[in-house]
């Protein structure tokens, strides 16, 4: 997602660890948004409508709060809106869940 988003400049980070992760930056995706998402995973697999409320709320308090301070300091740029960035967030949760539930009828 982060390659897509960086050819469509719908989010271009500034400030990153290291010389080499401007496009899929190592702060954001092992940090605690990606253990957020593990765990909320974790405690409401199999229960699809509290796992869709949980991340509704955890994406919109990401989008609104940590993203919008972190581009209002220059950390990032880009064109996409909050809404439209807590949307694809919440497209990718679904997604995800999917992807689990196809995984666990193969194994």
């Amino acid at each position: 997602m982060y390659e897509i988003a960086w050819e469509e400049n719908w989010w271009r980070y500034q400030i990153t660890l290291f010389d080499w992760d401007k496009i899929t930056p190592v702060h954001i995706v092992y940090s605690s948004y990606w253990v957020v998402t593990i765990w909320v995973f974790y405690f409401t697999f199999q229960k699809f409508w509290l796992y869709l409320v949980v991340n509704v709320i955890a994406d919109v308090l990401f989008v609104f709060t940590v993203s919008a301070w972190m581009k209002h300091v220059g950390i990032f740029t880009g064109d996409l809106s909050m809404v439209m960035t807590a949307l694809l967030f919440i497209l990718m949760a679904v997604l995800i869940y999917i992807f689990q539930r196809w995984y666990e009828k193969e194994t």
